[in-house]
Parts: C-alpha cells; sequence; structure tokens
C-alpha cells in the first residue's frame, strides 16, 4: 500500500466564544507527508451574526506556509469540515495549526489532526462534488460505490453532534477512529462531539463505515461527511508554457484585438464591463457593468489537456474575485460560462483569503463545483490550474511568496468537460483588483495515465 497512517497529531477543543481553534503538533510532520485535520463547531448561532447565515465559515491555516485543502464542509447547527494538506514545509510540535470561523459568536467546537504518508513522488486527489454532507438529526452509515478496485483509496469520515463527548459510539472495526475532541457540560445540545475516522483500502467496488450512537439515536443535529482520496501522478515544475500577455504597453481599455477578443457581445457573465490595461497590468475596464471578462482569442481544441495561470498583484477589496479560465465558452451575456477555472477570492472579517478552483459553470463566471483552498495572501501571489485526461483531473498550482508549489487536485465526478473554449480573464466588479502575467497552453507533455472512473458518494 502506498498511502499509510501515521498515527493522532493531537485534538483541542474550547466552549467559549471566539474565532480560532488551535493546536500544537504532537509530533514532527515531515515534508512529503498529509494532513487530515477534523473540525466541528456548534453552530447554534450562525444566524445571529448579523442575521447572516455563516455558510463557507471555516478555514484551516498553519504557521509554516502549507496550505489546506477544504476537502467537506456542511454547515447547519452544527458543522463538520475535512481539511487535508500536503506538506511542503515541515511541521515541528511548536508549529500551530488554526482553524478560523468567520463569526466569533459560535460556541462549542473541537479539532481532531491525522497524519498520513503517500508513496514517493505522489500527489493526492479527491474524488467529489463540492457538497458531499449529510445533515438530518439520526446517525447513519455513510457509504461509497463506484469505486475501482484496482485502485487504493484513503476514505475519511467525519462526524458532528450536538451532543456531549461523554456518548458512546459503536464503529465500524474497518476504520481506524481519529482521537475524540469535543465538549461536556450543560444541556446536551449546547455541546459539540467531533469523531471521524479512516480506512486504506484497495479491492473493493464499494464501501460501508457502520456507525450508530449507543446513548442517543438521536439529536438536535448531526453534520456526516465521507471523502474518497486517492494518489495521482503530478509534474515536477510549472508552468509549462510562458505567459500570453505581460500587459507591459501603454494604457488601453478594453484589451487590444488581437489577440483579444474585444468584443463584449462574446463574453458571458453579467453585463458589460471587459478588462483593460492600466500601468503595465491588467483590470476591469473603466466603463461597462458588473463583471469584467475577456477572451485570448485562439481556440482551445476539444478534448485536449492544458494549463493556465495568472499573477495577483492586487487582491482588492475584501469580497474581491478574480480569476482565469481555461476551456471557457458562453454564448452572451448572462449565459452560463462552460470550462474550467482558478479565482482567488477576498475574504471579510478573520479568515484568510482562498483559492477557489474548479469546473465553472454558473452565470457570471466563478466556480461552481471545485475545491476551496485555505492560502495566506501575498502581494502579488501566483495561481495556476492544469487539466488533464480530458479535463477529468484538475490540479492547483499556487505561489504565495515562496515559488510554484503543487498544492491539490481533484477528479471531475461524470466526466470533464471536452468542448472547445478560450482563455479568458474574469474580475469581480472591483476596480481595485490587478492581474499580471497570464500565460497556458494545451498538449501538455505526458506522464503516467491516471485510472478514471465516475465515483457516487452517499
Amino acid at each position: 500500500m502506498s498511502f499509510a497512517r501515521i498515527g493522532s497529531l493531537g485534538t483541542a477543543s474550547s466552549k467559549t466564544a471566539g474565532q480560532t481553534l488551535s493546536l500544537n503538533p504532537s509530533s514532527s510532520v515531515p515534508a512529503g507527508h498529509l494532513v487530515a485535520v477534523y473540525v466541528g463547531w456548534a453552530g447554534d448561532e450562525l444566524y445571529t451574526d448579523g442575521g447572516v447565515r455563516q455558510d463557507l465559515g471555516l478555514a484551516c491555516t498553519d504557521d509554516q506556509g502549507n496550505i489546506y485543502t477544504e476537502l467537506q464542509s456542511g454547515l447547519y447547527d452544527v458543522s463538520c469540515s475535512l481539511f487535508l494538506a500536503y506538506i511542503d514545509n515541515p511541521l515541528s510540535t511548536s508549529s500551530t495549526i488554526t482553524i478560523t470561523h468567520r463569526s466569533s459568536l459560535l460556541v462549542a467546537k473541537g479539532m481532531s489532526v491525522e497524519e498520513f504518508s503517500i508513496g514517493a513522488g505522489k500527489r493526492f486527489a479527491v474524488w467529489r462534488d463540492k457538497m458531499n454532507a449529510f445533515e438530518q438529526t439520526s446517525y447513519f452509515s455513510p457509504f461509497v460505490t463506484g469505486l475501482d478496485s484496482g485502485t487504493e483509496y484513503l476514505l475519511l469520515n467525519v462526524l458532528a453532534t450536538l451532543r456531549p463527548t461523554t456518548d458512546s459510539y459503536t464503529w465500524d472495526s474497518d476504520y481506524t477512529q481519529i482521537a475524540v475532541a469535543g465538549t461536556t457540560g450543560g444541556t446536551d445540545s449546547s455541546n459539540v462531539t467531533l469523531r471521524g475516522s479512516s480506512r486504506i483500502v484497495s479491492g473493493v467496488t464499494t464501501d460501508t463505515c457502520s456507525l450508530s450512537n449507543t446513548t442517543a439515536a438521536t439529536a438536535v443535529d448531526i453534520m456526516q461527511a465521507m471523502v474518497v482520496v486517492s494518489e495521482i501522478n503530478y509534474d515536477a515544475s510549472f508552468p509549462t508554457f510562458p505567459n500570453f500577455d505581460d500587459f507591459n504597453r501603454a494604457d488601453e481599455d478594453p484589451l487590444s484585438n488581437p489577440p483579444w477578443d474585444d468584443d463584449p457581445n462574446h463574453h458571458p457573465g453579467q453585463g458589460s464591463a471587459q478588462c483593460r490595461v492600466v500601468s503595465n497590468e491588467c483590470a476591469r475596464s473603466a466603463s461597462g457593468t458588473f463583471h469584467g471578462a475577456q477572451f485570448w482569442l485562439n481556440s482551445i481544441p476539444a478534448g485536449d489537456d492544458g494549463e493556465v495561470f495568472v499573477t495577483i498583484t492586487n487582491v482588492g477589496g475584501s469580497t474581491s474575485r478574480q480569476g482565469a479560465h481555461c476551456f471557457a465558452s458562453g454564448s452572451g451575456h448572462n449565459a452560463t460560462l462552460g470550462g474550467y477555472a482558478v479565482y482567488w477570492i477576498g475574504e471579510t472579517g478573520a479568515r484568510p483569503d482562498h483559492l477557489d478552483y474548479g469546473s465553472s459553470g454558473n452565470t457570471g463566471g466563478g466556480v461552481s463545483t471545485g475545491l476551496i483552498v485555505w492560502a495566506d495572501k501575498s502581494s502579488p501571489c501566483k495561481m495556476g490550474l492544469q487539466l488533464r485526461s480530458n479535463g477529468q483531473v484538475l490540479q492547483l498550482w499556487a505561489d504565495t511568496g515562496s515559488g510554484w508549489r503543487w498544492v491539490s487536485a481533484y477528479y471531475v465526478t461524470g466526466g470533464g468537460y471536452v468542448n472547445s473554449g478560450y482563455f479568458g480573464l474574469n474580475f469581480a466588479q472591483d476596480s481595485a483588483a490587478r492581474m499580471d502575467d497570464f500565460g497556458g497552453g494545451t498538449s501538455l507533455p505526458p506522464f503516467l495515465p491516471q485510472i478514471i472512473r465516475r465515483l457516487s458518494v452517499h
């Protein structure tokens, strides 16, 4: 087996209001290992923070600059989340891993951290759509189908419930349980219990994690999630191709044709704004409405592999969103934008900015199916997306100040996007946001093929 569980790195719990929960690993973690962070956070006051529901409320970071990908997050009256990081920068027992919530009003919370090893020279990929979490008031046994019997998987599941940690559970003996975290005292529903487990398995096509709470069969709220991870090959260097445009020329609005398409009717999204050059950088056009977007004129052949990358020189305001597209297509204003995208998104409050990448299929741009990646911003910072196997394997790269590094990858459930399209840039309605050094290409050099199969998680 290539995956191996090394052990627990400790737990932390709290029942006081606050936006953060942190722990110091109980042992050091070398570069090249994986760190999984399980989180449970009671959400009785989710609706009291200005009356706004705090969805996507949790972020995970450490003080060594490793980048954590949010594999799963379900947020209702209680939240359960799973984060996974490939460790580039070793952790010591004095390092700090921190969970941050956008609201300081939530109280009971717990985190449990696990260490895994992975095959030499390999990276991980997640098999999942955006949300595969389940919320209910009774416990159930999560399961997965559609596995390939010739592939090894790391199966991770997490459970968070508004119950005290004194409850007793039965748990599937095929799964290794994490160290339990959470709280006790007061009414049962004022607490949170975080439990979870992992299994490394091959030779199966389905699997179930059987579990039950033998103290209380129901709770005010329960969140459970299952995540499937496998190994992939990756390119040891990025980017593969040179820049399309470094924007080092006189100011222009919109971007000039050629090489950019300057017909606003060709760019799907909300509004008529395009992009411009200002002080040797790219920005949203000074005129037009809503999002600024333009396509590079060269079309990408259908079914081709490709990559796209860009430098973020200014992230704009706290709700700024700016990104690069590959295989982008659409039929006009307010049309669905197909293809793939990587976005840098400005955050409000205490949470760091984050990257969002995946298949883009929503009106006005952005990512509708993908993974969220938490990274402390620096200026400038870079982000890139690489597509393999006809867009079925997406790999994210980032440079937050110390050079390009691989971050995470995921399989596009149900197959990749194989239509022809364009490279492009997209700005949210933020006049201060800036990008530079936009590039990419197609027909990537091959590496060993990956097994691609449809996966269904329940």
